[in-house]
């Protein structure tokens, strides 16, 4: 069944987004040495897609965003 056009994979930025700030940057920030209050997040095509999500869903989650 395709959920959305030709990407029956698209969607469930939302629930990816809440991983990245529940688990995944806390793991990266205890297990590598991070400058907590200084994130880039960078997307190209769909990634620029989720990226612009997060900026405008989130926008204190990271603080550059490069969007290509």
């Amino acid at each position: 069944m395709k959920i959305w056009g030709e990407w029956p994979l698209a969607g469930g930025a939302d629930n990816f987004r809440k991983f990245m700030q529940k688990e995944l940057v806390p793991f990266i920030d205890s297990n590598y040495r991070t400058v907590k209050n200084d994130r880039t997040i960078a997307g190209l095509s769909f990634g620029g897609l989720f990226a612009a999500y997060v900026l405008f869903a989130e926008p204190s989650l990271f603080q550059r965003y490069i969007l290509i």
